[in-house]
């Protein structure tokens, strides 16, 4: 899968993310009245698992492992400073703006877009650089070498 195409397919996974990281903090907050901190360090386990899952089934499908503990833990490990970075801008948005249910989804939809390109290559680098490297649309194995310089078309070249 091209590059732009993997960060698309990411993209769209971690706006799902998004929306089960703000329902869960809504639900945690509004209806179960805790407090926006600890609200947003259970809402980020819930959402970081959720992306985990679809970005293993659609992001990364061509480059997963098959041992699901070690993938998830770091999967975990690289969005973690993504979210050290959504979760002080977060902080920083709660601290100067009144605390009602619009001023924490815009303070989460901050942190989150500030997170997100560190999330993607730490998770394309470090998560899913091994397995199967795949061009889903040639479906051939990735090279470093141009097409009119492999084997067979030297070979083919000689005859």
């Amino acid at each position: 899968m091209h590059i732009a195409k993997r960060f698309g397919s990411f993209f769209s996974v971690g706006s799902l993310g998004f929306v089960v990281d703000a329902s869960t903090l809504h639900l945690l907050t509004i209806w179960i009245n805790l407090d926006s901190y600890s609200a947003r360090l259970i809402s980020f386990s819930i959402a970081v698992t959720t992306t985990w899952a679809l970005n293993r089934l659609l992001t990364f499908r061509d480059r997963r492992t098959s041992n699901l503990l070690i993938e998830w833990l770091r999967f975990v490990a690289a969005n973690s400073l993504g979210f050290a970075i959504n979760f002080a801008i977060y902080s920083l948005a709660v601290f100067l703006l009144p605390t009602t249910a619009y001023e924490l989804l815009l303070a989460l939809a901050l942190g989150s877009l500030a997170g997100l390109f560190s999330n993607f290559l730490l998770t394309h680098n470090f998560v899913y650089q091994g397995g199967t490297k795949r061009d889903q649309t040639s479906n051939h194995v990735l090279s470093t070498h141009t097409p009119y310089m492999n084997e067979s078309n030297k070979k083919r070249n000689l005859k």
